[in-house]
């Protein structure tokens, strides 16, 4: 039987609040569950630049520009939303969107469900979400229930990594990685 299994599913959705320091160190806050995952892409965005000597191409050179990341929801909450959006949130729990409003910079995580019953996790290191639309619909003859869609864009660190992943049946793999890999952006180790 191979070891190599196709992704089935996607759960699992956080994000945690990034800070960058002056030299690009990026710290993380807690992760928090964002809400149930419907899908997930993610798009990666590279130049690719051909050199030629001798009359042929001598080499090829991929550069990595960041990655488009879409996500849909079922449904969100606005508290979430706003945190993500960088809007603030009233003490009459009312949103307030303003034009001046920056979303913060955050890590996206989830797992992904094998074929196998085991799963793939991943950690998205650096994004920021972009403003998206919003689809409202009258009931017409039966209810169509809209999924929160929601766009990210992604950029290396300043070390360039940009993706942390792991399948759950990696010989390293710790055990619970499942606890471990939500209580924190995995850094280089694991809470223990």
């Amino acid at each position: 039987m191979s070891d190599k299994h196709a992704t089935v599913g996607v759960e699992m959705l956080h994000y945690a609040i990034a800070t960058v320091a002056a030299d690009g160190t990026v710290t993380y806050d807690l992760p928090v569950k964002i809400s149930d995952a419907q899908k997930i892409t993610i798009t990666p965005k590279t130049t690719t630049d051909k050199y030629y000597a001798d009359d042929t191409t001598a080499d090829i050179v991929n550069s990595f520009d960041g990655c488009d990341v879409g996500i849909e929801t079922y449904g969100i909450k606005n508290e979430i939303l706003a945190a993500l959006e960088g809007h603030e949130v009233d003490a009459n729990g009312v949103v307030i969107e303003n034009a001046n409003d920056e979303p913060p910079y955050i890590a996206l995580g989830f797992r992904s469900r094998k074929r196998n019953g085991k799963y793939r996790y991943i950690w998205l290191l650096l994004g920021k979400k972009k403003p998206g639309n919003e689809e409202y619909e009258t009931i017409k003859e039966k209810q169509e229930p809209k999924s929160a869609v929601m766009p990210f864009e992604f950029v290396q660190c300043a070390n360039g990594n940009w993706r942390y992943k792991i399948d759950e049946d990696d010989p390293a793999a710790p055990i619970g990685l499942e606890t471990k890999w939500f209580a924190k952006v995995y850094d280089g180790s694991f809470p223990a």
